[in-house]
């Protein structure tokens, strides 16, 4: 995860390879690049923190940790 100070000392093109590694559209400028990358991390974040809570539940419930 970047911060927005760390994406705003990237090139152009150190973004354009953050957007490729994330699999996201990787056209446009500094200021396009920037906030796709962070709505970006931003869904990955509530993506993991769902998985975490729904396995968190699961456990609550009886169920058995993987080991």
């Amino acid at each position: 995860m970047y911060t927005l100070i760390q994406l705003s000392q990237f090139t152009k093109t150190e973004l354009q390879s953050i957007c490729i590694d994330y699999g996201i559209k990787s056209s446009g400028n500094l200021s396009a690049l920037i906030p796709r990358i962070r709505f970006h991390q931003e869904k990955i974040q509530k993506e993991k923190e769902a998985k975490d809570e729904a396995k968190k539940q699961l456990l609550e419930n009886g169920a058995k940790p993987r080991c």
